[in-house]
Formats: C-alpha cells, structure tokens, sequence
C-alpha cells in the first residue's frame, strides 16, 4: 500500500506508477479504481486504487518510505482501520462471502409429485446458478438440497443485489415433473422455493466454523422461510 500526492497536468493513473516507482522500485500494471474516501484537508480528496505487479525489486527511497515489503495475505502486519480505503484494498483479498442456500420445499416436491421430480428440481436450480456465476467463484452442492458458493474477495454486503436476482431466477423456474409421476397427463410445474444464508470469511480461519453456523441456521430454520439472512 503506497500513498502519495498528484501533480499538476498528471492523471490519477499516471499518479498511482509514478508514486509507486519513485518510493519502492516497482512497475505496476493493470490500475483499476477501487474507491474514494474524503481527506481532512480543504480541496482534498483520498482515490485508492488496484493495481499488478509488472516488474522491478523493492528498493525505498529512504525518504518518503523507511520500510517496504511483500506480506502474504495469511500473515498481515497490523491493518489501518475497516473504514478507511487501504483497510477496503487489504479485505478486498483476505476477506471471502460464504453463502448456503437450501431449497426449503424439496420434501414437498418429493411428495406431491416424486423423488425423481425432486432430483430434476435440484439438477436445473445447479444449470441455473452455474450459468450465472463468474468462473472465479466456487459453487458447489454441499449436501442434500443445500448448495455453497464462495465469493472469493467479496464482502457479503457487495453480493446482496446479486443474490436477490439468483434467487428471483431460481424460484420463477418452471419446472415440469419427471416421467415417473403418475399424473403426468396434467399440466403442472414445480416451483422451488430457496433460503439463502451469508457470511464472512477471513482466509487463514476456520472455514468450518462459518460453514456450520450458516447450516445451523438453515437447519432450524421453517420451512416457510424463503429470504436472504446475513449472519
């Protein structure tokens, strides 16, 4: 995280390399916005920014910088407060959103028209949700009729719009019964309904202990319940 000051006839991004060389060494690549914070200074404004390593070796200038290193995102030195923009670049890769879903009617599905239903039901809400999610996030079933998805580097609170169109598209799915209902004759359709449980996961602690407080709340949960709870 380095930090400094654009000059007069300079871009930000020209900024954000040119900063970074002078105090460190290194040449950067692939600058992208990430947010603004206000600065206590009149006519100031703070812009933090991402950006890749391109080439160079750590060499401070031993003016601006005493200090500089590489630090693995499982080993941090101590972290600059949650609301301030370099706290917002550090969580952007140590912090994950864990989500389980369960699809609540699934019994019901199994009994009013069949076991096989029940497993197309499942089959088409994973064709779905896979077709929606980027390839860098994981998806997976996790047991019976729950399902995860990792955000990697995702707060929960930025996945919240995007769950609440998962979930509209999954339960306006019309699905027709398998062959193995008895009245296949009719024109009926399966509507699953789903219950979505969010929290926060930071790498280098127990995924575990995450995974299982969301299943518990699944778990207790009515099956009525169909909304998205973060926890």
């Amino acid at each position: 995280l380095i930090a400094g000051f654009v000059d007069s006839n300079e871009t930000l991004e020209d900024c954000v390399r040119r900063e970074v060389f002078e105090e460190i060494g290194i040449k950067i690549k692939n600058i992208k916005y990430l947010n603004s914070q206000p600065w206590p200074f009149p006519n100031s404004l703070m812009v933090g920014f991402l950006a890749e390593y391109a080439s160079g070796e750590i060499n401070v200038d031993g003016i601006e910088i005493s200090h500089a290193a590489w630090f693995d995102k499982n080993n941090l030195p101590v972290l600059p407060p949650k609301f301030t923009i370099a706290r917002k670049i550090i969580d952007k890769y140590t912090i994950s959103a864990v989500c389980l879903f369960k699809i609540t009617n699934i019994e019901e599905i199994n009994t009013k028209f069949s076991r096989e239903t029940g497993n197309k039901t499942i089959t088409q809400i994973s064709n779905t949700i896979k077709n929606k999610l980027l390839s860098e996030y994981i998806f997976v079933r996790y047991m019976g009729p729950k399902f995860a998805i990792v955000f990697s580097g995702v707060e929960p609170e930025a996945v919240k719009e995007f769950l609440q169109e998962l979930k509209k598209s999954v339960e306006e799915l019309k699905i027709s019964p398998a062959e193995d209902y008895k009245e296949n004759n009719k024109e009926v359709y399966v509507k699953p309904k789903v219950n979505f449980a969010i929290a926060a996961y930071y790498k280098g602690t127990a995924l575990e202990e995450v995974i299982k407080r969301l299943e518990e709340y699944l778990d207790e949960a009515k099956n009525e319940e169909n909304s998205i709870n973060f926890l």
